[in-house]
């Protein structure tokens, strides 16, 4: 089937080939003048008539005409796709004595049109030795990709519509509830059009319907629309009221000049009429018939038109053009340009939903015939660099028409793949997984330097002090500054301390630091980068992250071909040596409409028991010789003295006006008598912090002043005294209310009480801490403790939305939150009491009876399933939990209420609970000790007849699964 114009040749690509293959047709139309065979051939080639053309040209290779005879019938088998005939004509030509090295070209086409790969490699090497730089090297580069093109067929699954006829059938469009597609067989009526230039089948558009199952009805032509010439293709706008389609020219019916007849095709519109139907028929004004129009696609805005025209100004061949609707009129024609059109040959333009154009070409690099491009947009009206869709879309052969609705997750093509050149067929497709261009992994940088900024000047003679930074778990370093690598992302607390040489004790904390260390933006490939033959290990992608984008999807690929997906994946290898691992995501963009793929790979070692060992060995040397020039300073020894030090202060000293500095003593859960803290007869203050009590002496402006104080304070055996900062009688540390200040709230809001019993899963008392927090600030309130009884008792300003959690050691740190952000806050209105008892289970209770717990306070947005910021508190305590328990196997459950479509609900389920799985894998829990489900609707507490129910039932549990246990 001739796609437009009945084409006769491909066009090469590069400029230089142009000319060539010009000089070319001028040597033979010379030798030609001394054959009239030669002539006549020239001529019927010319009007397209090509079967008429061939029996001209054998009549001149048997009267010896060479080389010219040779080309001609190499160009006519090939415009008719013949590329087997094709192949042996330009070989022939090529080998004859004196032929031109662009034969070489055009024998290497035909070669790869018949997917002999590496014969084409040579045709072309041998055109590149003989020209200068042409297509035919950039035809030698794609011979080095084709097996990156020809990628495994696994990842799409192709199948031909069951409507196809054995006449060509190709060129797909959206229309109504099914399909509109071009097609050379019988109407309804058993008829056949038949051209009466050069007898071959004229073409009409058809429709087909499917039903809700699935299944394709019987296709009808579109009879408003066709004629006794060719129609097809068509495209229709989105009210299905307005379509274009491609005919050829009817005024040129009575031309005597047969390509003129057949090849002058033009864009028409019709309008849809709930009476009439279809009508209209009328070309557009830029349509003119004097150069062929055709193939229409409209963009997703309706506003532009695209299609393929041979206009001036093109760049050779059939190229794509742009008109853009302005008020009721259309524009004149924009050329694409590069990198979209070539000097080949550009079809079938579609325009995506996301603005993805995706067309057909023979000018880029294919693998043979036309071949599937897509160009993303670039953001400014024009496209990016084509890329080639591929194999198992793209073959050898014609492959055209392509149409998608999702972003190229299913759609349908048209190709001639089946064996004959001559007849087209649809083919629906369906992704199975994405195409990726994948990356190296960058590697993230948690290293940071710290430098004291307008800390405090201390003369040397007077006070044995030194800075000393403190970034938990034993590390320290002293010094003015400190250069200092994070063992991951997360926000990490950096204390900045005044460490007495002479004790080993903090004097002071200086300032308080909160660092966030977060990774870079990409795709990330978590797992070991050296691993043993034979042992299972886990891969995942949760750390992964694409700007702007919510990843949905992940896919895995090994170097040895084998393919995974999901979010982590386990290997085990069962050989030495260097492996690469992709890792491919894809999402929804969250500003377009485009869909996301990124890619990273990284590279990894196995090696053997033997090997790793050595390599474990000489780690740890290494390790060990920094730990001990460590340990051999000096003021490292004195750092470590200083550990496990309270922490007072978490905002730079003088920061207020108003506050001074006193010398803390010692802080009691319990109050003690001051008398009986008798220290030189200095006055004692007593604070009361709403669960700590705080004993503090002396006063200055500058903390320095106190030192002398401080060390009376060691040697007199208070080795918890540490300066601290009092803000209008309060101390400015985490522990305290600062920022609460709830018996001056009484008198300007009201208040609820909030009290109740700790028990134990037998009903007896607990005596556990129970935190207050602000949810919507993240800050904690109060810290408080229940009695001997069990009992507590806490006063909360209405207005703000609390969470709480009870905390005691070897039991699951029960949480809740109490809503009182609608409760009217006037003053001296009526006390709210809540008054609820809270039964606290030890883990082992837990994971011995396989019960599940509701993770309270964690908030996600409606019908969302991001985590909100709020929700970081309480996933930080199941994290500490299981952290202390790495040994078991966890599983993160999500519930919904049943509003909804059950499906929804429970993919909804499925991605809240993976959400909570992720945290906790970023957290450091191992991936492979954790699992995620979603259940939707289908397990609910309570019934979901009233919205307190349902609200009971939406939720996220965590179980403890058998196996091992510290």
């Amino acid at each position: 089937m001739h796609y437009f114009k009945h084409k006769s040749i491909l066009r090469c690509a590069i400029r230089l080939a142009v000319a060539v293959l010009l000089l070319t047709w001028v040597t033979g139309t010379v030798r030609a003048q001394s054959s009239k065979w030669l002539q006549k051939g020239e001529a019927a080639f010319s009007e397209q008539s090509y079967p008429e053309a061939i029996q001209y040209f054998e009549w001149a290779h048997k009267k010896k005409a060479g080389i010219a005879a040779l080309e001609g019938l190499g160009k006519c088998h090939w415009a008719l796709k013949r590329y087997s005939e094709a192949e042996k004509w330009y070989r022939l030509a090529s080998e004859t004595a004196g032929s031109p090295a662009i034969n070489y070209f055009y024998w290497g086409r035909c070669l790869m049109a018949n997917e002999k790969y590496t014969a084409a490699s040579d045709a072309f090497k041998k055109c590149a030795q003989l020209l200068p730089p042409t297509q035919s090297a950039d035809y030698l580069s794609l011979l080095n990709l084709i097996q990156g093109l020809k990628r495994d067929s696994s990842d799409f699954e192709i199948q031909p519509l069951p409507f196809n006829s054995p006449v060509s059938d190709f060129s797909p469009m959206w229309f109504g509830d099914g399909l509109a597609f071009t097609s050379a067989r019988r109407n309804e009526a058993g008829i056949a059009t038949i051209s009466n230039v050069d007898g071959s089948r004229l073409t009409d558009l058809w429709y087909v319907a499917q039903n809700p199952a699935g299944d394709w009805q019987k296709p009808r032509p579109i009879k408003a629309l066709n004629s006794r010439i060719n129609e097809g293709p068509l495209t229709i706008d989105s009210t299905r009221k307005i379509l274009y389609f491609t005919r050829n020219d009817p005024g040129m019916l009575r031309s005597r000049d047969r390509s003129q007849r057949l090849n002058k095709l033009r864009i028409y519109t019709a309008l849809w009429g709930e009476e009439t139907g279809w009508t209209g028929g009328d070309p557009l004004p830029f349509s003119t018939g004097e150069h062929a129009v055709g193939h229409p696609a409209l963009g997703p805005d309706g506003q532009h038109l695209y299609f393929a025209a041979e206009l001036p100004g093109g760049d050779g061949g059939t190229d794509l053009w742009r008109v853009t609707l302005s008020g009721d009129q259309w524009t004149a024609p924009v050329h694409l340009d590069a990198p979209i059109n070539t000097a080949g040959d550009e079809l079938f333009p579609y325009l995506g939903k996301d603005g993805t154009l995706y067309f057909a070409s023979d000018g880029h690099l294919g693998l043979g015939g036309l071949d599937l491009f897509m160009a993303r947009p670039d953001g400014s009206g024009g496209f990016l660099p084509p890329v080639n869709m591929g194999y198992p879309l793209n073959t050898h052969a014609d492959d055209l028409g392509y149409v998608t609705r999702d972003r190229g997750r299913t759609g349908y093509f048209s190709s001639n793949r089946g064996g004959d050149p001559t007849d087209d067929n649809i083919y629906a497709f369906r992704q199975l997984r994405p195409r990726f261009a994948c990356i190296p992994q960058q590697e993230n940088n948690y290293c940071f330097r710290f430098t004291d900024a307008g800390g405090l000047e201390m003369e040397s003679d007077t006070v044995s002090l030194l800075h000393e930074w403190n970034f938990g778990k034993g590390d320290r370093i002293i010094g003015d500054s400190a250069n200092y690598c994070f063992p991951g992302p997360g926000t990490y607390i950096v204390e900045l301390n005044l460490v007495d040489t002479i004790s080993g004790f903090v004097f002071l904390n200086e300032a308080t630091y909160e660092v966030a260390v977060t990774d870079i933006e990409q795709i990330y490939i978590d797992g070991p980068d050296t691993v043993i033959v034979g042992e299972n290990v886990v891969f995942d992608g949760f750390r992964s992250q694409i700007p702007g984008c919510k990843i949905n999807e992940f896919y895995w690929e090994i170097s040895d071909g084998t393919k995974f997906k999901g979010d982590s994946i386990r290997l085990s290898f069962s050989d030495e040596g260097q492996y690469r691992i992709s890792l491919g995501a894809a999402g929804d963009s969250a500003n377009t409409s485009l869909r996301c793929l990124n890619c990273v790979y990284r590279d990894i070692t196995v090696l053997s028991e033997t090997q790793m060992r050595a390599v474990q060995d000489s780690l740890r040397a290494a390790a060990a010789t920094e730990m001990k020039r460590r340990r051999n300073d000096p003021r490292y020894q004195d750092s470590l003295r200083a550990a496990q030090r309270r922490v007072a202060m978490v905002q730079q000293l003088r920061d207020s006006a108003d506050q001074v500095f006193r010398l803390e003593l010692l802080r009691s859960r319990e109050r003690i008598d001051p008398k009986s803290l008798d220290f030189k007869n200095y006055p004692i203050r007593e604070f009361d912090l709403r669960g700590d009590y705080s004993y503090t002496v002396g006063e200055a402006d500058d903390p320095l002043q106190l030192y002398p104080l401080f060390r009376e304070a060691v040697d007199e055996g208070f080795e918890d005294a540490i300066v601290v900062a009092m803000v209008e009688e309060s101390e400015s540390g985490v522990d305290t209310i600062k920022g609460v200040a709830l018996p001056a709230e009484r008198t300007e809001r009201g208040i609820t009480l909030f009290k109740g019993t700790v028990v134990d899963s037998q009903g007896n008392p607990l005596a556990a801490e129970i935190n207050l927090e602000d949810l919507e600030k993240g800050i904690r309130l109060v810290r408080s403790k229940a009695d001997d009884e069990g009992k507590f008792r806490l006063e909360l300003p209405n207005g703000k939305l609390y969470g709480y959690y009870l905390d005691l050691p070897d039991y699951y740190p029960v949480s809740n939150r109490i809503d009182l952000r609608e409760v009217d806050t006037s003053a001296g209105k009526p006390l709210i009491i809540v008054n609820e008892e809270i039964k606290m289970m030890t883990v082992r209770e837990i994971f011995e009876q396989g019960l599940a717990v509701r993770i309270n306070n964690v908030f996600f947005d409606f019908d969302r399933d991001e985590l909100r910021p709020e929700s970081r508190y309480e996933l930080d305590r199941l994290a500490r939990i299981l952290l202390e328990n790495p040994n078991l196997n966890v599983e993160i459950m999500g519930h919904t209420d049943d509003v909804g479509n059950d499906a929804y609900n429970l993919d909804l389920s499925r991605r809240r609970a993976r959400s909570v799985m992720r945290y906790l894998v970023l957290s450091g829990y191992p991936v492979d000790k954790i699992t995620y489900a979603g259940y939707g609707e289908r397990q609910p507490l309570v019934e979901n007849d009233s919205p307190e129910g349902q609200q009971l039932n939406r939720r996220v549990e965590f179980r403890f699964l058998p196996g091992k246990r510290n």
